[in-house]
């Protein structure tokens, strides 16, 4: 479990990642890569997400859904406060994560553990999932965007659709790939397919929508198929959004990784 809800988690990190990272009759490459400039230079978002996750061994499948909500302020500046709360559930078993966090603390509640750890604390144990979600502000390829359905609706959203083979999502989200490798344990993933579907309204990233599939070796050498959908949306892109921390949060022990 701690396993799977740690790959979900880089998922979900990851594409949070990439969104944060006027349509008329824009080149796709152009249209993508001037909403994702607009969008990282917003003060303050919201965006939900719904991540399932679809593993399958010999003829069974096992479906793990995630939900997050995530919010953040005076992301222009160098005091930033955001929130997110996540749930995930497999197995019988439900995980819900509450974070809230400041400039210079990260205020946790999982239920019976509620605690706080410094920044610097906090960027320790994630510098290796930052860097990584970093790296995955990419707009999909050339020859990919030349074979992409571009579809535009009256109410000004204009949805670029992009579909890869296997080598072609491997070869432009090998980050991705590379950090779900390490994070879940299971070994070399090799992607069979992959689409990446983009919707731009008003100049933003509107929706980030990602699938693919791939397969695992694990114990025993058995076969595990895997898919991952994720959708994200941002919410109301350029309204102000408010992040306060509740008091009771403040009071958590600090806890340190030492």
């Amino acid at each position: 479990m701690k396993k799977i809800f740690s790959l979900l988690l880089v998922i979900c990190v990851l594409i949070s990642a990439v969104s944060l990272s006027s349509c008329g009759n824009q080149p796709r490459k152009t249209l993508i890569k001037n909403a994702i400039e607009k969008t990282e230079k917003l003060k303050s978002v919201e965006q939900r997400m719904t991540i399932t996750m679809t593993m399958s061994v010999n003829g069974v499948s096992v479906e793990i859904p995630i939900k997050a909500h995530i919010k953040g302020k005076n992301l222009d500046t160098s005091k930033p406060t955001l929130y997110e709360q996540m749930t995930v559930t497999a197995m019988g078993e439900r995980v819900s994560v509450t974070m809230y966090a400041d400039a210079d603390w990260v205020y946790i509640n999982q239920g019976t553990a509620k605690y706080k750890m410094s920044l610097e604390d906090a960027e320790e144990v994630s510098t290796d999932i930052g860097k990584d979600a970093e790296s995955m502000l990419l707009l999909p390829p050339d020859d990919a965007l030349k074979t992409a359905t571009d579809l535009k609706y009256q109410d000004g959203r204009r949805v670029v659709k992009v579909e890869f083979d296997g080598e072609q999502f491997e070869d432009t989200y090998a980050d991705l790939i590379d950090m779900l490798e390490d994070t879940s344990g299971m070994g070399d993933f090799d992607v069979k397919e992959g689409t990446i579907e983009i919707t731009v309204k008003d100049g933003y990233i509107l929706r980030y929508d990602m699938d693919f599939t791939m397969t695992a070796k694990i114990e025993g050498g058995q076969k595990m198929d895997v898919r991952v959908d994720a959708d994200l949306e941002i919410v109301d892109p350029g309204e102000k959004v408010d992040v306060k921390i509740p008091d009771e949060y403040k009071k958590f022990p600090q806890q340190s990784i030492d």
